[in-house]
């Protein structure tokens, strides 16, 4: 199958390219050819080699609103040529994508009458405030409703998410496509990391939480939290690696606690080098509030953690609880107040080696029912059976 997907990315700026990395990477070892199209505001191309996969970066103009506005109306005329040239089974695009695919799209009913054109949904609106967010959602609903009326499919992340979309635009829920994120389970394998080769702490309990950094995902609560752990648990460490819209205000909240002994916030760290962070770590911690937004998302970060063997803290809401629910291994918060985080962190260091036996024993089931190569054959069965 070729397959042409359009994703509004920026390879080598954003922090969640992997879903899109590890996916082409998947359908290109399962025999599919991707053409992947991203936005590139950098002179410096994306250099990862994926086999089956060929990247076509569109420059764009580095400033709000000309970013998605250039990258789109590049689109206009090269996804029309790409269609004739490619001759592609299927394409995939993003929700704001889709107004800018009308010229394609008419041309493929002539040129390309058996290519699909199929709307995928990652994420849901998380902010309704500024007025850039406002006229983004705005855009983003009008596009779906138009897709889902004009296009042959939608695909979305979540169970959840495909119930709420049925609703909410009136269609079976059968036309909607489920594929949720995976793990690249030959990257994030555990044997590949010597325990004597990361020791680097004696008594110390490292929690780890790896992500976008934003003042809904449960971050400030969990420095709160550590405030009350290290009164009973000095030794424990919490370490917060990624960037984002809080950063600043998150390492000025550590300095005004005077946790700077025991929180660690990174930058922006390679996605190659996160499974050594996990290694080193005692437990992942995802720690998202009970919001619409992450009931329906799909928890990355979790399958991770689980991949890699280790013990998760996370929070109790519907997308966590439909992936670990009966796993040994997790460990779940009543709420994601600062009490319950710490109550939760303190629950995991006395059970650590209990535990850690757990995720051990349970990491060969969780990167099955995880992979990436089991993500890909759910997105291929839905495209053929349009």
């Amino acid at each position: 199958m070729k397959i042409l997907w359009v994703a509004q990315k920026d390879l080598m700026r954003d922090l969640d390219i992997s879903t899109w990395i590890e996916m082409c990477r998947a359908l290109g070892q399962n025999g599919h050819h991707v053409t992947l199209v991203t936005l590139s505001t950098s002179p410096e191309g994306f250099k990862m080699d994926l086999p089956g996969v060929t990247i076509k970066e569109i420059r764009a103009i580095d400033r709000f609103p000309l970013m998605a506005l250039s990258f789109h109306i590049q689109l206009l005329w090269r996804c029309c040529i790409w269609l004739i040239n490619m001759s592609p089974d299927v394409i995939l695009c993003h929700p704001l994508t889709v107004p800018f695919l009308w010229p394609a799209r008419l041309l493929a009913i002539c040129v390309r009458p058996n290519c699909k054109f199929v709307v995928d949904l990652r994420t849901v609106p998380v902010r309704n405030k500024t007025i850039s967010e406002k006229i983004k959602n705005a855009i983003s609903d009008a596009a779906v409703w138009m897709a889902v009326r004009l296009f042959h499919g939608i695909t979305v992340v979540s169970y959840p998410l495909q119930k709420m979309m049925a609703r909410r635009y009136r269609i079976d829920p059968n036309r909607i496509g489920v594929w949720m994120a995976g793990v690249n389970v030959d990257l994030f394998e555990p044997n590949r990391y010597n325990p004597r080769d990361l020791a680097q702490h004696n008594s110390q309990f490292t929690i780890l939480y790896h992500g976008a950094i934003a003042h809904n995902r449960g971050l400030f609560e969990t420095v709160n939290a550590m405030k009350i752990v290290i009164e009973k648990l000095p030794q424990a460490r919490l370490m917060i690696i990624g960037q984002g819209l809080a950063y600043a205000r998150l390492a000025s909240w550590i300095d005004e606690l005077n946790l700077g002994n025991y929180v660690q916030l990174r930058g922006k760290v390679n996605y190659q080098e996160i499974p050594e962070y996990i290694a080193r770590a005692d437990l992942g911690i995802v720690p998202l509030p009970d919001e619409f937004c992450w009931q329906v998302s799909t928890p990355l970060k979790l399958f991770e953690y689980l991949a890699m063997a280790k013990p998760v803290l996370v929070s109790p809401i519907e997308a966590h609880l439909a992936v670990a629910k009966d796993n040994p291994a997790a460990v779940f918060l009543q709420s994601t107040s600062p009490q319950h985080i710490a109550e939760g962190i303190l629950t995991a260091y006395h059970q650590r080696h209990q535990l850690a036996r757990f995720a051990a024993e349970n990491r060969q089931q969780a990167a099955e029912q995880f992979s990436w190569s089991h993500r890909a054959s759910q997105l291929v069965n839905y495209i053929t059976s349009l």
